[in-house]
């Protein structure tokens, strides 16, 4: 049976790993490093994000549309939906704690100036608020520490003082032909690193959230 919720945009919806009460969407895909490029005499249009009850088709929007102001994904965490908003005209990037149909709070905030934008987000079992490029990783909240990385390392999630890493590996291409020779294998593993950067261990795999919010190596 085709179910509708309450109010219907046409904007995609996205799921938040972790769990199946409740879905979000953003109706634009400007990100905070968009937001932090974009032309000082210009004005950035404002996100919507709202949230759709899987349960009961209600959809639930904390915050009106508001010009340079926008918000990143929904991350579910210690049984609370967490998301990032930036305002360019205060120049401020705010972590919100949100249940459904009530009033965001704000946890902690930080000045657009003092963070790397580039992929900033939530993370983590226990809350963090970090960022990465193809060279660093940068943790922000609770705690501040930062570490390099290789080119091809992603951290997924943070758990007991561990930062948890996919590293993506390609090997046997054909560089004379250019193509995928015989022996060809493209795989992940996943390294486990301190917060110092160091390398705890590795092992082949891929990690993946099941909705009861469990992690698994595959």
């Amino acid at each position: 049976m085709l179910k509708r919720f309450k109010e219907r945009n046409g904007i995609y919806i996205a799921d938040i790993a972790g769990q199946d009460k409740l879905a979000h969407s953003l109706s634009s895909n400007t990100d905070f490093y968009d937001l932090s490029e974009w032309p000082e005499n210009e004005i950035c249009p404002g996100t919507i994000l709202r949230f759709f009850d899987l349960e009961n088709g209600e959809v639930y929007q904390p915050f009106e549309k508001t010009d340079d102001v926008i918000y990143g994904n929904v991350f579910y965490v210690e049984e609370n939906y967490w998301f990032l908003q930036a305002d360019r005209q205060a120049k401020k990037i705010t972590l919100y704690r949100y249940v459904p149909a009530s009033i965001p709070e704000a946890v902690t905030s930080f000045s657009m100036n003092d963070v790397d934008t580039y992929n900033l987000s939530p993370m983590g079992n226990q809350i963090h608020v970090t960022s990465q490029d193809c060279e660093r990783f940068s943790c922000y909240y609770p705690e501040v520490f930062s570490f390099p990385i290789g080119s091809h390392e992603t951290a997924v999630f943070i758990d007991e003082k561990k930062v948890y890493l996919e590293n993506w590996i390609e090997e046997g291409w054909d560089e004379e032909n250019n193509r995928a020779g015989k022996e060809y294998r493209f795989y992940d593993e996943v390294i486990i690193r301190d917060f110092e950067g160091n390398i705890l261990s590795k092992e082949t795999g891929t990690l993946y959230q099941a909705r009861s919010g469990s992690w698994w190596i595959g």
